[in-house]
């Protein structure tokens, strides 16, 4: 696959690639190859205007299958399927787990949690938000953890717009489910890094989370030998070039709905991502919590904040 940014650039690199063709004696298919497309389908991923999105097909492929009482065979290939597409689907791995569990030696009897996971995964799958192909904008990486998982999404930010590139989650193992909350922390940042590696790589970027003490923690400036864990992750940090940013709770919101088991009420297959709030009493006496500020937050064009009513 060859891309170019525009025709005289596009004509230069075909002739390049004619050459190297020609010299090595290369046989193409006419019938596979096409020349100058501005929209095309590759991997069952369809590429147009700097996004890409699933093929539809595969949508589709899903719906053939039963909502509940899936063998293994079943629980197999819708599995395989979730997880091809699996970039487009908020708390993936939040359902993939409660499916994959029927695949272990001793599977649990199927549920109704299991059914409501396979439509709401159908559901979500139908119409996934297109994802941006990041080009030469600020890459900016916003991570969270909570006590059993981690969540990361990738923005762009280029002309003073901020362009949803991608999000990532995942499950704690079992025994870093015991870790304190700031090794966590730092365990989601490698983890998002990890995801979005071949974008991370040889670019700078920008690390937002909500804890202040992850730049601190890594420098080692005290007589007392630092943790062996520490070293480790230190030594890891070094491969890339980054800057990490502090953020307030309220602000780094899709990372942290991440990282938190799904609402499946409040998640639309439409690509609408809500804000998670703290809940808290409210008393007669209490004043009103004022939620205009979540309002004038800023979101990726692809991200509608969406407030659900009565949520306090």
């Amino acid at each position: 696959m060859l891309f170019s940014l525009d025709d005289t650039s596009h004509n230069v690199l075909l002739q390049q690639f004619h050459d190297i063709v020609d010299h090595y004696g290369i046989m193409l298919s006419e019938k596979k190859s096409t020349i100058g497309k501005n929209e095309i389908e590759f991997l069952s991923m369809n590429i147009s205007n700097g996004q890409y999105c699933p093929d539809p097909y595969l949508a589709v492929q899903l719906l053939d299958f039963p909502d509940s009482d899936f063998s293994v065979k079943q629980v197999q290939q819708f599995l395989g399927i979730v997880n091809y597409i699996r970039d487009f689907i908020p708390h993936a791995s939040h359902y993939n787990s409660t499916v994959s569990i029927l695949l272990k030696k001793h599977p649990p009897s199927w549920s109704s949690c299991h059914t409501e996971v396979v439509i709401k995964l159908k559901e979500i799958a139908q119409s996934p938000p297109a994802l941006t192909i990041p080009s030469t904008g600020q890459l900016i990486l916003q991570t969270d953890a909570s006590d059993i998982f981690w969540g990361a999404i990738l923005i762009e930010e280029k002309d003073r717009q901020k362009m949803y590139c991608g999000h990532a989650s995942g499950k704690f193992k079992d025994s870093q489910q015991h870790y304190h909350t700031i090794y966590k922390e730092i365990l989601a940042v490698k983890h998002g890094i990890q995801k979005f590696d071949f974008h991370l790589k040889t670019r700078n970027f920008i690390v937002e989370m909500d804890n202040s003490s992850f730049p601190k923690i890594l420098n080692f400036h005290n007589k007392i030998p630092p943790n062996p864990l520490l070293l480790r992750l230190n030594d890891w940090f070094a491969r890339y070039d980054f800057t990490v940013h502090h953020v307030k709770g309220q602000h780094n919101i899709i990372a942290d709905m991440l990282s938190r088991p799904p609402l499946t009420h409040l998640i639309t297959p439409t690509g609408h991502y809500p804000l998670i709030f703290m809940a808290f009493s409210v008393g007669p006496s209490s004043p009103q919590p004022d939620l205009t500020e979540f309002s004038q937050l800023s979101f990726p064009p692809e991200l509608i904040a969406t407030l659900p009513p009565n949520l306090l």
